[in-house]
């Protein structure tokens, strides 16, 4: 599965192989999103009730990835590929690069 964004007219656009979903509706009989009107209610619920939250952990990573992308497509200001399953960029030193960067000394792993 690929994901590629790129910059056009000052906007970073996202493309991908589920592009079939633009501009279908959702039917009574499809699956829907939980609505959450209280997302911290539900986190609390979910620790007393010992149930996943709406947003778990992965659901949490897997936006937070898909916005830095889009940042680092408009920083390098061109397209770039992304494989969710390596989480890596592909064959795209200076955009992987970015994923993180040496610690400081006072925050480095000592073994």
């Amino acid at each position: 599965m690929a994901m590629s964004f790129q910059k056009y007219k000052g906007m970073a656009l996202f493309h991908s192989h589920f592009s079939w979903v633009i501009g279908k509706l959702i039917g009574a009989t499809d699956k829907h999103v939980y609505k959450s009107e209280n997302h911290y209610k539900d986190f609390l619920d979910a620790i007393r009730k010992r149930t996943k939250p709406i947003c778990d952990v992965e659901i949490g990573h897997r936006i937070a990835t898909v916005c830095n992308i889009a940042n680092f497509a408009y920083a390098l200001q061109r397209p770039l590929n992304w494989n969710p399953k390596k989480e890596k960029f592909k064959k795209d030193k200076e955009a992987n690069a970015l994923l993180s960067w040496p610690m400081l000394n006072e925050w480095a792993i000592k073994m």
